[in-house]
């Protein structure tokens, strides 16, 4: 039995990370994979393209998984369980890297965006320089961590607000940064 798509559901790209919560985290050791329970505020015209798991990250940094597109689509207002490859057997706390149309969001585990309204506790922004990037925060930055899109550390840099990036290759990172007592997140572009 096939489902039919009404012809008013139209594909998007401009759901921010907030319309997503992750709701559950199980392993399935049996089937070497974790289930992620991924939560997509929206109604029922709302859809998002090749929705997946692209790894996910333990709150010390180490990847527990790594995923690759499973489905076609994610419609509004649904719970749908992502299946990433298994590296390790314990996650309680991190982040989930979730991708979909040409996004990726790092969604944290547990949600902390309840009614899927997340609120910056202060100002925090991140600016391109010519030579690096430069992390705009009225708190002092005691770490930022950075990986690639495949989950693999490309660096780590303590006490800064500068990262270097001339001798990156060009394309997506990912930042986590400790800036008090917080962790901040994100996605950079060289």
């Amino acid at each position: 039995m096939g489902f039919i798509f009404p012809f008013f559901i139209q594909a998007q790209s401009s759901f921010p990370c907030s319309s997503f919560c992750v709701t559950d985290v199980t392993l399935d050791s049996a089937a070497g994979t974790w289930n992620v329970n991924i939560a997509f505020e929206g109604t029922t015209n709302d859809f998002i393209n090749y929705p997946y798991v692209s790894m996910m990250i333990t709150a010390f940094g180490d990847t527990v998984a790594l995923g690759q597109v499973e489905y076609f689509g994610q419609i509004g207002g649904t719970d749908q369980v992502y299946h990433p490859n298994a590296y390790a057997d314990t996650f309680t706390a991190g982040q989930i890297f979730f991708v979909y149309d040409s996004d990726t969001c790092q969604l944290n585990f547990p949600c902390e965006n309840v009614g899927y309204s997340l609120m910056e506790k202060a100002p925090w922004s991140v600016s391109t320089m010519g030579d690096g990037w430069n992390f705009n925060s009225p708190e002092r930055i005691a770490e930022i961590v950075l990986f690639d899109v495949h989950g693999a550390r490309v660096g780590q840099w303590n006490q800064t607000h500068f990262i270097p990036n001339t001798a990156m290759a060009t394309g997506v990172y990912v930042y986590r940064a400790l800036v008090g007592s917080e962790i901040k997140s994100g996605k950079l572009i060289r």
